[in-house]
């Protein structure tokens, strides 16, 4: 599971969870069959996803970085 909030990228996997402060996001890179997120401290995270669904949650993203 992966949740967007409004300070956080959460994600809640079988082997391993991850909760990612969106000021840490560096940049996004959209794949066809994943997301990429680049942090400010630590190596990348992948997350398996469509690329249509990778594009939402990178608007997401964008959106609660503005604000």
């Amino acid at each position: 599971m992966l949740w967007v909030t409004s300070k956080r990228l959460v994600f809640l996997g079988g082997s391993r969870n991850t909760n990612i402060e969106h000021k840490k996001i560096i940049q996004t890179y959209i794949h066809s069959d994943s997301l990429r997120v680049d942090k400010a401290t630590a190596k990348p995270d992948y997350f398996s996803m469509s690329a249509p669904q990778a594009r939402y949650i990178t608007a997401l993203i964008g959106l609660c970085k503005e604000n």
